[in-house]
């Protein structure tokens, strides 16, 4: 497991990817990571087009923009616990299916959430929300394995598959900044006039739910939770040195704008 700590949007990135071809080439184990972002950021999905984001708009306010390893649609990252899950096939519990595999690490968070005390829910069937907000925005799409509290989603996700693992990227929102969403996705820009205000129909950050939620807590939680579900013990690490070293060559690609703007 690597601990908690926060990057920039292109680091962030460049050690996910690094870590998830060290699994999958049989390098490293199977490695949940937790981290922050140092400023604002919207990461773009690996397969999405990069003009559902008002560039000029975060530029101007110091937001980065990143495409991120993984596909789906745009997240908004600022007050919020982010995690990325890596793990080959042969263990199991993971299959070639991005269901499967996206249901079994959701339902984990859910244990971890519910017993942390928070009120959430997980979806086993598609949730329908395209009328609702934007369409560039991950938190609007449907999903299965879906953990949601009040009917609103509390954890958006990706996933990229390999030949013999896949990587899933989540982002849980503490609190979420409405302005910085509907700015950076082009919201006003896309929704008729009386759905300005209905990002608060989808979204919810975990201190809506509950004022006593703590990063760390969540954190130590969530690690149990994956132990107990498939019987591993998680220790503390640092990026291996081959890590390391392909996280450096990575980061060429996503600080590029050829990387950010290739769709």
């Amino acid at each position: 497991m690597i601990p908690y700590g926060k990057n920039d949007a292109f680091c962030n990135m460049a050690i996910d990817e690094a870590i998830a071809c060290c699994v999958n080439d049989g390098l490293s184990p199977p490695t949940l990571r937790f981290y922050g972002w140092l400023l604002p950021s919207v990461s773009i999905g690996a397969f999405q087009g990069s003009n559902c984001i008002d560039h000029q708009w975060c530029a101007q306010r110091g937001v980065a923009v990143v495409r991120r390893p993984t596909g789906g649609r745009a997240v908004v990252h600022d007050d919020e616990l982010t995690y990325s899950f890596t793990a080959n096939l042969d263990n199991g519990f993971f299959t070639k299916s991005v269901l499967n595999n996206h249901k079994m690490v959701n339902s984990v968070f859910y244990r971890a959430l519910r017993r942390l005390g928070l009120e959430v829910d997980f979806t086993e069937g598609r949730l329908d929300r395209r009328g609702l907000l934007s369409k560039s925005l991950c938190f609007a799409s449907t999903s299965y394995g879906e953990v949601s509290a009040g009917g609103k989603k509390v954890i958006g996700a990706a996933q990229r598959r390999y030949a013999n693992g896949f990587i899933e990227q989540g982002s849980m929102p503490l609190s979420v900044d409405r302005e910085l969403v509907a700015g950076a996705l082009r919201v006003n820009d896309t929704l008729p006039s009386d759905c300005k205000e209905r990002s608060e129909d989808i979204l919810a950050g975990l201190t809506a739910i509950s004022d006593s939620v703590e990063i760390s807590n969540i954190i130590d939680t969530v690690r149990d939770c994956f132990e107990e579900s498939f019987g591993v013990t998680l220790n503390p690490a640092a990026l291996t040195p081959q890590e390391d070293r392909l996280t450096q060559q990575l980061l060429l690609k996503y600080r590029s704008e050829g990387w950010t703007h290739r769709r």
